[in-house]
């Protein structure tokens, strides 16, 4: 600020004073009333729901070092205002799973702001799999297989940072959007409309602070015309935020960041049939960073197990995931378990080892061991066995998937692509 503009400010700060101390206190009351209440600022974060835990430059540890750099009195996120904590902390939208690690740990309030049409917001359906056979002779097979390859080379390009999809280049992105590009009618107007409102709700808990919003990217330019609207908001996108400083990067990184971006690169349904569309220089990256940071952990065991399974030696991997799966503990992160970073969707540790326990035996063509550690999968509590599968707000009975397991062997590749598809109710 020029030494013109600070004197100019400090002047007429002075001035005000003076003014209203010339002022009865009856009348300098009415003059404070009568000053336009100091506008919000609202700071929007755009995301790609299915890009943050590919990209490497779209991590969660990108997306917590800009807020910290925005630093809001308040953030508000793409979940409903009625999120039920219970569930834990959401990974889909994967970048909810950074901004609610960060707020929670910076000690910053979060706010729910989407809003989904009634029938939505109703106790999501339970989505059963279909039945498996014949499946390489249907239409429906020929169908998955065609877009399951256009699904694996965009995964690729940006899991090899090959496209310019980072965090920074998607926010240049959609601020250069034509506002005419948007859907602005009939739900996905109504939608906006609502999350607006709920936005506006929560910064008026927050007068004259900084706000940020997490959100899908296409939200911006109908989120922007309604907030700009309503006079008392200034809607800003977060280029001037950037370049983001290296060190700011590493200082946001947490030890959990570790597991959900390796299950990215070692469970994620899309890679069964294509392991080559993740960079694996990464993965081993971050299971040296993960086995530094936590040894002896069952976590860090468990992706010790599936990196080797990854490299072909299931004998390898056996004892330490019969190890694992019989220890009769239960290791649970508080985030909910997402097909994008775990198949299947479960939550212990412990029972996602049993699972590819059963597996590693019908690689080798041992079915009796197999279907016995099936069997045991399937004797667990109903309500662990059928999950949240946050991909259109359903849920999954993982029953009938482990049991055209009993049926018919795992054996790797496209069929167990096309498989895991059908068990989401696809």
């Amino acid at each position: 600020m020029s030494e013109r503009l600070r004197f100019g400010s400090v002047a007429g700060a002075v001035l005000a004073i003076g003014f209203l101390a010339y002022l009865s206190p009856g009348e300098a009351r009415g003059a404070r009333r009568q000053q336009p209440p100091s506008r919000s600022e609202v700071v929007f974060i755009g995301a790609n729901h299915n890009l943050s835990f590919l990209h490497p430059g779209f991590s969660p540890a990108h997306l917590r070092a800009l807020l910290s750099k925005m630093a809001p009195a308040a953030l508000c996120l793409e979940v409903p205002p009625d999120w039920p904590q219970s569930l834990g902390i959401p990974s889909y939208p994967q970048e909810q799973y950074a901004a609610m690690t960060w707020a929670k740990q910076a000690g910053v309030p979060m706010y729910g702001v989407n809003w989904t049409t009634p029938n939505v917001q109703a106790l999501p359906p339970i989505e059963r799999m279909t039945e498996l056979e014949p499946a390489e002779t249907g239409d429906r097979f020929e169908r998955f297989r065609s877009s399951h390859r256009a699904t694996i080379l965009w995964t690729a390009d940006r899991a090899f940072g090959e496209v310019a999809e980072d965090l920074e280049s998607f926010q240049r992105t959609q601020v250069g959007t034509p506002i005419d590009e948007y859907p602005d009618e009939g739900i996905a107007a109504e939608r906006d409309d609502r999350i607006a409102q709920n936005i506006q709700a929560a910064a008026s808990k927050h007068p004259g602070r900084r706000i940020v919003v997490v959100f899908g990217g296409g939200h911006y330019l109908p989120l922007k015309k309604r907030l700009e609207a309503r006079g008392n908001i200034r809607f800003v996108p977060s280029l001037q935020y950037f370049p983001l400083e290296s060190e700011r990067i590493q200082a946001e990184w947490q030890s959990d960041d570790a597991l959900v971006l390796l299950g990215t690169n070692l469970d994620d349904w899309r890679i069964i049939a294509s392991p080559q569309s993740r960079n694996h220089q990464r993965t081993k990256e971050l299971l040296d960073r993960l086995t530094r940071e936590r040894p002896n952990a069952i976590v860090t065991r468990y992706y010790k197990a599936r990196w080797r399974m990854l490299l072909g030696d299931v004998e390898a991997a056996r004892p330490e995931l019969k190890r694992i799966a019989d220890e009769g503990t239960a290791t649970v992160l508080p985030y909910l378990a997402d097909a994008r970073w775990s198949w299947p969707p479960l939550r212990a540790y412990e029972q996602r080892a049993r699972f590819y326990l059963a597996v590693s035996y019908d690689l080798a063509g041992d079915r009796q061991e197999a279907v016995s550690h099936y069997r045991t999968l399937l004797t667990m509590p109903e309500d662990q066995l059928v999950v949240p599968a946050l991909i259109g707000g359903r849920r999954v009975d993982l029953r009938p998937y482990i049991e055209s397991l009993l049926r018919t062997p795992f054996r790797g590749g496209i069929f167990e692509a096309y498989r895991a598809f059908l068990a989401m109710g696809r």
